[in-house]
Formats: C-alpha cells, structure tokens, sequence
C-alpha cells in the first residue's frame, strides 16, 4: 500500500506541495515582521531563509518518491515527448519492430502448440510409437499379425494398443445417415494413453471379444453437436456401418486420438479384420513402457521382434527399417522437427535484422540530437543517465512494436497452424485441428515473448546509447558536429547494414528453392486432365455389402445409373483416385513364369482398380496398346494397363504388351495373374526426394475382393451440382448411404502441392520481410550519411563536382556494404541449404540459378534504396550548404 501510495503521489498533480510550500512562506514572513523588518525587505528576507524553491521541492518529493524512480517517470515523460514530436522517426521504428516481433512470436507459438507442449496424456514421456519406414522411404504402419506376436513377447511395455483409421457410417432414429472419421482400437487403448472418459466408461477386455455385443464411445464434439450434449446418450442404440451398437462412454473435450476422431468400437468389430496379411501395415501402435524401462530396450526388444517375423515370412520387406519413437515424436512427419527449429531460428534472425534496422535509425539520427546530449552532459549529466535517456526511449519503441507485433502474431500464427487442418470425413470445408495441437498461450509463450521484447530494445538501444554518451562534448558545442564520434557510428552502422543484408540473403536463397521446387512441382503435367473433374467417394457398410458379390453388383447397378441419368457427359468410379496414390491398395508384383530366387524381396506396385470408361473420363492417355474394356473382366488372365515405370522396372527393353503378370498381397494369398493390354504414363509424385511409383490398373469386377469404397469421378462444371445428383442416384440404389469427400480434382491437386506451397511460403515471407528492412536501414544510412556530409557535398560542387559523382560517391559506399554482405550471406547460405533437402523437389539445394537470381535481386533493390538519398545529395545547393556549416 505505502508503494501503490507513493506511485499515486508520483502521477497525480502536486498542488497540495505547492499550497504548503506557500503557506510556510508567508509563516516566515510574519515571523521576520514580527521582528522588525521592514515591510520592504521581508519578500527578500523570506525567500533568502527559504531557500530555493525548486530545491525545497525536490526534497520534500523525496519524501514520497526515491530520486530513482522520480528521474525514470521524467525519462519516460520526455522520451514520449520527444517521440511524438519526431513522429516519423517513431512509426517507422515502431512498426520495423513490430515486424520482427510479429514474425518471431509467431513461429515460436507455432512450435509451441506443435512441438514444446506435452501430449495431454498420463506420463506422457513413457508413450511411444512404433512405425514401419518401407524401401521407398513412406512411413507406414504395422499389421495386425506383427501387432499380436509383439503383444504376446513384449517385456518391457506395460501395454501396447492398436489403432485402425476407418470412415464409418452413422444413423439413428432421431438423425439422418452422416459419414465420420471413426477408428478401431484395441480394448487397452485408453489404459494405454491414460485418459479416462468423460462420461460414461471406457472399453474392457471383455468389449472386444469375438462375439461380444457392439458397443462403441463418441467424441465430446460429436456428442455436442449432433447429440446436444444429452447425458442419455449413454446407453442408446445407434447404428455405426449399419449394425446396431450402445454408446457406453464419452471422451473429454479436444480428445481426438489417433487423429481427429469422432468415434471409437472395439477392434473385433472392424471389417475382414481376420482377412488381414502381414503386409496389410496400416494399424498405429502405441504403447506404455514400464516404470523404470528405457527406450534402448523397446527398440533391441522390438527390432529383435521384427527381425525374426522378416525371416520367418518372406513378404515382409528385407529392407524395411522398424522405428520405435516418442509418441510425441512420432506425432510429426519425419524432418518436420528439424524444419521447425530451422524456421524458429530464421524468425530470430528477423528479429535481430529488425533491431539492427531500428539501431540503424537511432545512429543516423544521433547526429541531430549531438547537440542536445553534449548540453546535458556539460550541465552535469552523467552518461549513465544519456544512456539510460536513449534506452528509455528504445524501450518505448519496444513497447509500441511489442503491442503491435502480438496483435500482428496473432494473424500470423493463424495461417501457419492451417499446416495441421486435417479435412473430416464429407466436410472438406470445415477442417479441424489434430488432437494434440495445442494453440493455448502458456507461459513459455508470454517469456518468449518478454526476451523477444528485452532482447530487441537492448539490441537496437545499446549501440546508439554508448556512442552518444562518448560524444565529444567540447567539439560538439564548438561546430554541432560529433567530430571522431560519428567515425565510430559509421563503422557501427555499416557492420549492422552488412549483417542485415548477409541475414536477408541467407533467408531469400530458401525462400528461392522453396519456390523453385514449388513451381516446378505446378509445371510438372499432371498427365490426366483434371478440369471440371469431381470425385465423390462411397463406402459400402459391411452389414448389408458383406460379400464380395454384393459389393460388385452395388457398383455395376450403380454405374448403370449414373450413365442413364445424363447428368454427367463423362463419369467412372475406381477404387482410388489416380491423384492420390498414397491412399490406394498396394500389391507385389512378378513377371509370370520367371524363377523367384528364395530370399528375392519382390518389387512393390500401387494397385488401383477401374470402372467403365476409367481413361476415357480422366483423359488418361495410353502410350502404348490399349485401355481396358469390359472384356478385360473376363475370366482367365483378365487384362490390365501398367504404367511406364512397371514396364520399365519389370520388363526392362523387352515388350511388355501380352505378357502376364502377377500379382499378389503376401504368401497366404493366391496370386493374381494379368495379362498387359497397355502402357500408360506414369503419374509425378508430388513428394519431396521420392521416386515414381509403379502402377496396375485392373478392372474393377475382375478383382476377387471386391473394395468396400469406391470413388465417382465425373466431369461437371459444378461440384455441388454433381454431389447432389449423384446422392440422387445413390439414394435410389440405397437410402442410407451417404456420399462424402466430395472434392474437384483440382483441389485435390492443390492439397498434394500444399506441403511445398506451406513451407516454401514461410520462408518466402520471412526473407521477404527482412529484405524490406534491409532496404530501409541502408535507406537511412545513406540519408544519415548525405545529412552529415551536407557542407562537404556543398564544397565539392562548388569546386566543381557533377551531381553523377556525388552519386556515385554514396552509391560506391553502398556498393561494398552489399558486396560484402551478399558473400557472407551467400557461404552461409550455401552451407544451411544442405539442410532443407529433404524438402524440396527436383532442386538441387547448390542450384546456380537460385543462388544467381537472390544476388542479383538483392543488389538492385539494394542499389534502389541507396538511389533515393544519393540523388537528393546531388540536388544540394553548394552557397547553401556551406553557409549552413
């Protein structure tokens, strides 16, 4: 209470002080005429006895306020004075600042919510993950058959669960059909992560027995929106893919594992989950070590594991590798945590390039304040109290930007958490965060953000600080000019200029490869015409499409429909579509009648099945042979088109038209065995630093299994318009089947460029950003230095100087600033490049043109920025000049 008192003191008026001052002057004088001094002489006697007045005040504030914190409020009060009064100055400075703080609060947010937080489990650094990395070099995940045997001979977990990804269908009484990301998970799931449901109970041993009664746990979202958060949904019998099940238990809010799921049922009730073979990897592993376990034993344990299962089943990849990961860890895409820290580190450097530029702005307008500072300090002011004048003053600079710069971050932040929008299941519109991204400030966030603050007002303050209070003070007063002083800035800005020149360098040679490798990736022909195409996807519920069968008719009614409608001038339907051949089926593939040596590992090829008119309708070309027809689906060796990387890498130079295949999905299965009827083009991969894969295209009826999804690929000018005919058309085949993902393939496109288009983006903005203020901080030290050199500009052109030398004068100083700064920028450049590799595509990370085409650009907007001022030296009026010095 005495310092809230004593700051109140400090900021309200001071009139009661005033009023006592006054009423002890008039005591002394009736005290003095009490005496018998005359009338003319008390005013004088009194104010000699008094003292001075401003003394007497300073002491009695002492009193209320230390001397500190009295001469700091006059610093402030000052300083914001003096920032207003220069307010351009201030602007330009406030927001250089706001930039940088923006630009690094942001990303520091960003590897926050990703990166620093803890997953929200129990102990969450004994959860791990484990995940297959297949000769390709894709991650993926582990089969059911290799799950069990590490569940029957694990030692050092306490538990391990297995998770399945499935979209399934929903209905009940009160609700229409609606199609939600659902997953299948082993009964000791939750046990494993350590959650507990909200509401409700969780699944026991006894849930996921065969022939156990279905029941099934939703999502807190799920249960708010579609259920209106109702406590009674506890025991009612929804229908998940057409079979009734009992909802038992509600998980808290934001929980979404593995993914963004809204539903969770036992593992024992997913389709063909017997049917699955060693190589169907598509389950997520997570597991609980013991207490007291190292990672070091899960790995030996589990690669001990594995190695046995390679050798005892051959359709297990030789070369594959089994890592075993931090869950947290294994949350992000390989490299991505690199990525991140070289981002982090990229927004610091913007930040330091933006407190080089405000420190730059503060040198060159020391030189104005040269006669002001030499005044304090031959009244008696200390240079810690000049350096503390001009820190203040940077500090409010700091505040200012600081403000702005959150609020800046906050867009900022916003645009780079759309990285990890994950699209629901038939809402591609409305797209929902991953679990276990958390966009909560927390307190490493406000530090940050407080170190970013202290750290750029010290950076852009200190410079300008230190070489105003050594200022020559004697030869300031004498000609206003800072004399070797300012010798001392020149050499302080000119190393800040070159730092933040080598700084934008270094961040614009990403930025370029990002966008090479980006455009590149739009140059690359997409092969297949993809205008006007719309893709919808179906999935047939197990209950009423349980035989193969059943599902082949469903689809041959269905493409009846769809051609006798006249809707749509071209349509299809294909297990997968083309664009995305990461989502579709695989195969191992052998060239018929060839020996296969024991222990030879075979060659592995996307398989895609395709419906009536498939080619036709994408305006997939074939290179050589034919495209499939309905008498590909007959019996025998029914016929298939492989793409040209397949006939490359099976055939070599020999042709492959006529010639049989096979094809199988592990050692248990038959195989399959294709005749090839054509040759079409191999469609790009859009991932970074991955070969094209090989690719089957066989008819649909002719497959044995019979997929329960399938995507309608039709060409129509309107995506709603398509998606509404074709529910009609469904609907009247089966009501309750809810077509989703309804997506133009162009947008499916832009979403397989979207990675490299994200990450180049960043590093684009960042370069950009410091570029600008590159531009503006040599912008202001050749203004500084034609202000200082005024009366010699003067003097030269009044002997006789053209206004292209004065030009060139302040052009060559910049010339060697960036000369020097672009070789350091670009060495550092070369030697930080090797780390983005893995993220670009078909562009060497030493790529000349790049490297040329920064070096170019940043000398002439460099050269632009120096321009401006040089030609405004050259226009100086020599008589005025000199007779201003």
């Amino acid at each position: 209470m005495r310092l809230l008192r004593r700051l109140a003191f400090l900021l309200r008026r001071d009139d009661g002080l005033e009023s006592e001052l006054e009423f002890h002057r008039l005591m002394k004088q009736d005290e003095l005429r009490a005496k018998g001094i005359p009338e003319t002489e008390i005013l004088s006697a009194a104010q000699r006895a008094m003292g001075n007045d401003l003394l007497a005040r300073e002491r009695a504030l002492d009193v209320w306020v230390s001397p500190a914190l009295r001469d700091a409020s006059q610093d402030i009060k000052y300083g914001l004075r003096v920032l207003v009064k220069d307010r351009r100055f201030a602007i330009v400075a406030i927001v250089t600042l706001a930039l940088g703080m923006a630009v690094s609060q942001a990303v520091f947010a960003f590897v926050n919510a990703t990166v620093l937080h803890d997953l929200p489990f129990e102990d969450p650094h004994r959860l791990l993950t484990v995940r297959t990395i297949d000769p390709r070099g894709f991650n993926s995940g582990i089969s059911w058959l290799e799950f069990q045997e590490w569940r029957r001979e694990s030692t050092v977990f306490e538990s391990l669960s297995a998770d399945l990804n499935q979209s399934v269908s929903v209905s009940d009484a009160a609700h229409a059909a609606e199609r939600l990301s659902g997953a299948f998970i082993s009964a000791t799931t939750f046990r494993t992560l350590g959650v507990a449901a909200a509401l409700g109970r969780d699944f026991t041993d006894s849930d996921d027995e065969d022939g156990a009664v279905a029941v099934t746990i939703i999502s807190y979202g799920l249960w708010r929106t579609r259920y209106g958060g109702d406590p009674s949904v506890i025991g009612r019998v929804i229908r998940v893919n057409e079979q009734p099940s009992t909802v038992i238990g509600v998980m808290p809010e934001r929980f979404a594992y593995p993914l963004v799921t809204d539903l969770w049922m036992p593992m024992h009730l997913a389709p063909n989950l017997q049917s699955f073979t060693w190589t169907s990897t598509s389950f997520g592993i997570a597991g609980r070590l013991k207490p007291g376990a190292a990672i070091a034993q899960a790995r030996a344990e589990v690669e001990a594991i594995s190695s046995r299962l390679a050798r005892e089943h051959r359709e297990l990849a030789r070369d594959r590798r089994v890592v075993v990961l931090p869950l947290k860890e294994g949350t992000l895409a390989p490299d991505a945590l690199s990525l991140m820290m070289a981002l982090l580190g990229a927004a610091v450097v913007v930040l330091f390039v933006a407190s080089a530029n405000v420190a730059n702005l503060l040198l060159a307008r020391s030189w104005r304040r040269s006669r002001e500072i030499a005044v304090r300090l031959a009244l008696g002011a200390s240079r810690w109290r000049v350096v503390r004048q001009v820190l203040i003053e940077c500090a409010l600079i700091g505040v200012a930007g600081s403000l702005l710069g959150s609020y800046l971050s906050w867009f900022g932040f916003n645009a780079m958490s759309a990285a990890f929008n994950v699209f629901e299941i038939g809402a591609p519109d409305r797209p929902r965060k991953v679990y276990w991204f958390n966009p909560d400030a927390d307190g490493a966030v406000w530090l940050f953000g407080g170190a970013a603050f202290l750290f750029a007002s010290l950076a852009a303050g200190l410079v300008p600080a230190l070489h105003l209070s050594k200022a020559g003070t004697n030869d300031i007063l004498k000609d206003g000019r800072l004399g070797a002083a300012t010798r001392s800035s020149r050499r302080w800005a000119a190393a800040l200029m070159i730092g933040q020149i080598a700084v934008a360098v270094m961040l614009l040679v990403p930025g370029g490869l990002f966008a090479r490798s980006f455009f590149g990736l739009y140059r690359t022909s997409p092969v297949i015409d993809t205008r006007d195409l719309v893709a919808m996807r179906l999935t047939l519920p197990p209950a009423r499409y349980a035989t193969p069968g059943q599902r082949r008719e469903f689809f041959r009614l269905l493409e009846e429909r769809i051609d006798a409608s006249g809707v749509f001038s071209e349509s299809t339907i294909a297990s997968e579509v083309p664009i995305q051949p990461l989502t579709a089926a695989t195969r191992l593939v052998a060239v018929a009648g060839r020996a296969i040596e024991p222990d030879e590992q075979l060659p592995r090829v996307t398989y895609l099945l395709a419906g009536q008119r498939f080619f036709e309708t994408l305006r997939f070309p074939i290179v050589r042979g034919r495209a499939l027809n309905p008498d590909d689906s007959a019996s025998g060796s029914p016929g298939v088109v492989i793409n040209e990387r397949a006939a490359a890498v099976l055939f070599g130079g020999d042709d492959p038209l006529g010639r049989r295949i096979t094809l199988t999905t592990g050692a248990q299965a038959p195989p399959l065995v294709r005749t090839v009827v054509g040759i079409a083009p191999t469609l790009p991969d859009y991932l970074p630093n991955q070969p094209d894969d090989m690719a089957v295209y066989a008819p649909l009826p002719s497959d044995p299994s019979q997929p329960r999804g399938i995507s309608v690929i039709a060409r129509s000018t309107s995506k709603a318009a398509a998606a509404a005919a074709l529910r009609d058309e469904v609907g009247t085949l089966d009501p309750d089947l809810p077509v989703h993902a309804v997506q133009s393939l162009d947008e499916m496109l832009a979403l397989t460029r979207s990675g490299a288009r994200m990450v180049g983006s960043w590093f684009q903005t960042l370069a950009l950003i410091a570029v600008v203020l590159a531009c503006v901080g040599l912008y202001a030290l050749t203004a500084n230095g034609v202000g200082q050199r005024t009366a010699e500009i003067g003097v030269r052109m009044a002997l006789g100087a053209r206004a292209g030398q004065v030009i060139m004068l302040f052009m060559r100083q910049a010339f060697v600033l960036v000369a020097v700064g672009l070789a350091l920028g670009l060495t550092g450049a070369l030697a930080s490049t090797r780390l983005l590799s893995t993220f670009l595509s078909d562009v060497d990370p030493r790529d000349p043109v790049t490297f040329i085409t920064v070096a170019v650009a940043v000398s002439l907007v460099a050269c632009a920025a120096s321009a401006i001022p040089a030609r405004r030296a050259a226009r100086v009026d020599p008589v005025r000049a000199i007779r201003t010095d």
